[in-house]
């Protein structure tokens, strides 16, 4: 059983142990904002530091929201490149079978475009590397949004955490598609 003392927390401890302990407890649903501010008060958390976690967590969810558009995308133009891969190399194999076996040139084609899939396919599936974060970097700022002192925000300004995630991508990220 614990103990009734009156222990004192280093305050990373006490985070921790806040967090496991609501993780223990059985779910409350959903919490109305004067309840969170209430509670933040009790732990000696100011109404500014709770608005700035909002904003945080708010910049947070467009960019997640940003980076799931992004691998969306990645994926659907790897997959229409590797059916073109196929189908222009069936039809190299076709026409190189038609003019005949004696010289195989379609082989070349298949190589140097494969090579070509090979890299596409590494900057699609592999990101965690430099090479995935300038695209993405690239593809981010082509679509409008910027990082600033003040969050996420579009090129006039705009926060972009002021709208839900599904509200930045249809508008601001879907608005560029060329």
């Amino acid at each position: 059983m614990a103990e009734s003392v009156n222990r004192v927390y280093q305050e990373e401890e006490a985070e921790q142990i806040l967090r496991l302990a609501a993780s223990l407890s059985p779910s409350i649903g959903t919490i109305d904002r004067d309840r969170l501010l209430t509670t933040a008060a009790e732990l000696g958390i100011t109404p500014e530091a709770v608005e700035e976690a909002e904003r945080q967590i708010a910049d947070m969810r467009v960019e997640q929201a940003y980076r799931e558009e992004f691998a969306l995308r990645a994926r659907r133009e790897f997959n229409i490149h590797f059916v073109t891969f196929l189908v222009m190399n069936g039809f190299f194999f076709l026409m190189n079978v038609a003019t005949g076996l004696h010289v195989i040139w379609f082989i070349y084609i298949s190589l140097c475009w494969g090579i070509g899939l090979a890299f596409h396919s590494l900057m699609t599936f592999h990101s965690s590397g430099s090479m995935y974060q300038d695209a993405y970097d690239r593809w981010r700022d082509k679509n409008g949004a910027v990082n600033s002192n003040h969050g996420l925000e579009d090129n006039n300004g705009k926060r972009l955490a002021d709208h839900s995630p599904s509200v930045v991508i249809g508008v601001h990220v879907g608005k560029n598609r060329g």
